[in-house]
């Protein structure tokens, strides 16, 4: 995955969406690690999924091949998603050690 796609994807989202975030006095990290992995759930999965088919080419497997394992990674990262926005703690409670 291109470091440049990450900026972007980072680039795009949080001028709209941090300002909002804090007005619903959501943490800051919190909302940070939530994004993190919805833009991780983003590279994987159609129409342009850049993960993926990195990925694909990393593994020097077909396109097609790789994405048969879409709809198990989308699910569990649907589920974790829920999970870190229902229970905050879950994603701060390491970075609050450092």
């Amino acid at each position: 995955v291109k470091i440049s796609d990450l900026v972007s994807q980072y680039g795009l989202t949080l001028p709209i969406m941090f300002p909002i975030s804090t007005a619903l006095k959501i943490d800051p990290l919190h909302f940070y690690v939530f994004i993190t992995g919805l833009i991780g759930i983003g590279l994987i999965t159609p129409p342009v999924c850049v993960g993926l088919y990195t990925a694909a080419a990393i593994l020097r497997t077909p396109p097609q091949q790789a994405f048969r394992a879409v709809p198990g990674f989308f699910i569990v990262g649907m589920i974790y998603a829920v999970i870190v926005m229902l229970v905050p703690g879950l994603a701060t409670w390491l970075p609050r050690y450092w």
